[in-house]
């Protein structure tokens, strides 16, 4: 169950994570841009 749990949350995570990532992605290439 506890296992279970921790993918769960992992999943919930990830989304955000790339959303995140995919801004500062942007923020950097308007920088070198």
């Amino acid at each position: 169950m506890t296992l279970r749990r921790r993918k769960v949350a992992v999943v919930r995570y990830i989304p955000g994570a790339l959303v995140i990532l995919r801004f500062w992605v942007v923020e950097l290439t308007e920088c070198f841009a």
